[in-house]
């Protein structure tokens, strides 16, 4: 910045004080009356004179050289400033002129969004619509079905209750022995009926009887051959029946390899 000298004082030398003070005391002088006092200085004197100008002057230059040169520091200063500035002035433009840009593109791509979310909005509401519709058709759909549902409730119940009444009436009783005696061939015939399965083939009494013969003939073998076995028993009676059940522990060998040690 710099300052104004406009208004500033001028300052008066050494040389011009020293003869403004004689002049004025020649003056005085005149005007009383008194002698002339000479105006002309010696020699020695201006050559003192002209010295002290001279070095005032030196000191003058001095002076302005220094201003001159920090003046021109702050010039300089001021111009890298100045550049510096520019510079940055210019980097902002660009900033400004890329984000004006990105500002542009982004609005561009919120336009875009916009219809597609207003396309979106508006499939949602005419599926919301729809959605509604079939939600007024299913509740009516759901009364009918209810009310259905009700009438078959009632006409399966009426119908169990009357299988079961027709059941009670024709009510087969299955007999496991016949006088006391156990009949295997009653069992599985009334079984198949009652499941509603024809059983065409029939066991021979020959069959059971040889079978069990056989397999009683077999337990006395391995019983004879047996190093130790387990045997426990139990019976009870109903209804003047009596029921014995038995059971035999027992190892055997393995028929599938004879020579192997029993099991």
């Amino acid at each position: 910045m710099v300052r104004s000298r406009k208004n500033k004082t001028k300052g008066r030398s050494k040389r011009q004080s020293a003869t403004l003070a004689l002049a004025r005391e020649a003056l005085a002088t005149k005007q009383e009356g008194g002698p002339a006092v000479d105006m002309i200085p010696s020699a020695e004197q201006r050559v003192k004179d002209l010295s002290a100008i001279v070095s005032y002057y030196q000191k003058q230059v001095e002076l302005v050289k220094k201003k001159s040169w920090n003046e021109r520091r702050r010039t300089y200063r001021l111009k890298k400033a100045n550049h510096a500035s520019k510079i940055r002035i210019s980097d902002l433009k660009r900033m400004a002129k890329q984000l004006r840009l990105g500002f542009e593109r982004k609005a561009c791509e919120l336009q875009g969004l916009r219809e597609v979310s207003d396309i979106t909005i508006n499939d949602l509401r005419n599926r919301l619509d729809a959605l509604w519709d079939s939600k007024y058709l299913l509740q009516n759909d759901h009364a009918k079905l209810k009310k259905r549902y009700k009438r078959l409730s009632e006409a399966w119940k009426a119908l169990a209750k009357h299988e079961k009444d027709r059941r009670n009436k024709q009510r087969r009783v299955l007999q496991l022995t016949h006088k006391g005696i156990y009949s295997m061939q009653a069992p599985i015939q009334e079984i198949g009926n009652v499941l509603g399965i024809e059983v065409k083939d029939r066991m021979s009494k020959r069959t059971v009887l040889e079978g069990g013969v056989a397999a009683d003939i077999q337990l006395a073998y391995e019983m004879v051959l047996a190093d130790k076995l387990t045997y426990s028993s139990d019976s009870t009676s109903h209804r003047h029946i009596e029921y014995e059940a038995c059971h035999i522990a027992i190892e055997v060998v393995d028929y599938l390899k004879p020579n192997a040690p029993p099991v």
